[in-house]
């Protein structure tokens, strides 16, 4: 009996020392992981205190996020990090991993008490300390920005000199998301490409535009990538936002004709992109607009369709002169022959009136007066049945009330109650003689739910939330400063869309009177 007892005493201690020596490796497992951001440890001031610090040759091209070279400012060894963070989001939330490319080198952060409240830290635009070491104690210091935003980094050679040389230059992207809405988690993605500055005036401002166009490795062939949610395609652009100091212009415009081109079925979609942040060739380059371009893909076209897209030929007389052929299967001398002059099919009504009055209404909203004209609008035929003439506006930056500020012919009241119908063509007036009564009606339809000041003021402020708390607006300002000073801010555009929406309200009312 007492064998019994002590053998059953002796294995209740056995058990009772198992259970405690997995406590032990379990609580130190935890305390271990707890000190780790990104799959690095985080140390304390002291330990960190016998490096010496010096400049490491080629150290930037050591660290890695997920498997690629990271996005670094070099001049200020400032490495750009994109994460979903929320309110309760700490270190020990962040996903991915950082490394080195070099097994001699390691990686550590430095404690902060940001890390205790890291989404206050990013909206504020706080750095954290990141240190990479050799075994010999040299070290280099690196500030570590997270940002909510999409991550770009460009890299390959390139050069610029004025507005008429533009290069084609080959390259490499890398684009890290925070979260994808493709795979439902965070992504990396990387391709060869060429990459050239794009656009008019805008070519000719230090943050520049950029046209990116996605490549097989070998650079023979186009390739498509699915990004940040936008759909799959090779060619895309950066748009730097020069002129929209709110910075949400476009992506209003965007996403309130979207919404009606989803609710109808005679209406092209606009482009649609997202907020990123980019870093070309070791500089940081601010916050930019990733966007799809407007091409026979994007917008579903049948081959025998036709895209031409508006010129700046102000002056021009003649097609050649008006139009910029973007897709057509037939010769260049057939495709201008497709319309007459400048808005006028040739021989008979082609016109989709349904699409036509929306576009001149979504014109009319905004002030648009930059897209008045057939500049900055694609004309689209449909040739599959019965030939059709859509329009689908582009750079839809100069909107609301900003030619007032941009333009020195413009006054506040002047952008407040102009006109600026497409109508102005005798085409379209000597077809449809009632086409201010066909407006006016259509108006008064999309003020019930789309075009109404709460809805608009819906999409600005969600955008300039993403924005804020991203803390990107903040580090795009201290870079490039603002293009109208204190003029154009989000307050004023407020003001102007709702006086704008009481003075349509009053025009379309009347031309229904009448």
């Amino acid at each position: 009996m007492k064998d019994k007892l002590f053998y059953l005493s002796w294995r209740l201690f056995a058990v009772l020392i198992c259970i405690a020596a997995i406590i032990v490796v379990l609580t130190y497992s935890i305390r271990y992981e707890s000190s780790l951001c990104l799959g690095i440890p985080v140390k304390s001031e002291d330990q960190l205190s016998d490096y010496k610090y010096t400049d490491i040759t080629d150290a930037d091209a050591l660290i890695l996020f997920e498997g690629e070279p990271c996005a670094i400012d070099a001049q200020t060894s400032t490495v750009y990090i994109s994460q979903e963070i929320r309110p309760d989001t700490g270190m020990h939330d962040l996903s991915g991993k950082l490394t080195t490319a070099n097994s001699e080198y390691e990686l550590f952060f430095k404690e902060s008490s940001d890390f205790e409240s890291l989404a206050s830290a990013v909206e504020n635009g706080n750095s954290f300390t990141l240190v990479l070491a050799d075994s010999q104690m040299q070290a280099k210091k690196y500030n570590v920005i997270f940002t909510t935003l999409p991550v770009i980094n460009l890299t390959g050679d390139f050069s610029y000199t004025n507005i008429v040389d533009r290069p084609v230059n080959f390259g490499r992207v890398c684009i890290w998301s925070p979260f994808d809405p493709q795979l439902g988690r965070p992504s990396v993605k990387t391709s060869a490409l060429e990459w050239n500055v794009r656009g008019a005036t805008s070519a000719d401002y230090p943050k520049k535009p950029w046209k990116l166009s996605l490549k097989s490795d070998s650079a023979e062939q186009n390739r498509d990538l699915s990004l940040l949610g936008l759909g799959e395609d090779d060619d895309w652009i950066l748009n730097p936002m020069n002129t929209d100091d709110t910075d949400v212009r476009e992506k209003l415009m965007m996403t309130v004709w979207n919404e009606l081109a989803a609710e109808t079925d005679h209406n092209y979609p606009m482009t649609v992109g997202e907020y990123v942040e980019v870093v070309i060739n070791g500089t940081y380059n601010g916050l930019y607009h990733l966007q799809r371009r407007i091409d026979r893909k994007y917008l579903s076209l049948d081959r025998s369709s036709i895209i031409m897209k508006g010129s700046y030929n102000t002056t021009a007389e003649f097609p050649r002169e008006a139009y910029e052929i973007i897709y057509t299967p037939l010769s260049d001398e057939e495709t201008f022959d497709t319309l007459s002059d400048i808005g006028m099919p040739v021989g008979q009504d082609i016109m989709n009136m349904d699409n036509y009055v929306d576009v001149s209404l979504l014109i009319q909203l905004g002030a648009l007066r930059d897209n008045k004209g057939f500049k900055n609008t694609y004309y689209v035929i449909d040739r599959t049945d019965d030939p059709r003439l859509s329009l689908v506006l582009w750079d839809t930056d100069l909107s609301f009330g900003i030619n007032y500020i941009y333009s020195f012919t413009y006054d506040y009241n002047t952008m407040i109650n102009m006109i600026c119908n497409r109508c102005e063509s005798s085409y379209i007036s000597q077809l449809y003689p009632d086409i201010d009564t066909m407006m006016a009606e259509r108006w008064f339809e999309l003020r019930e739910e789309l075009f109404t000041k709460e809805k608009l003021y819906g999409i600005i402020d969600e955008n300039l939330e993403i924005l804020k708390l991203s803390g990107a607006e903040n580090r795009d300002v201290a870079l490039w400063g603002h293009a109208h000073g204190d003029r154009d801010t989000v307050e004023s555009m407020k003001k102007f869309i709702e006086e704008r929406f009481e003075f349509l309200d009053d025009y379309y009312g009347e031309n229904l009177e009448n």
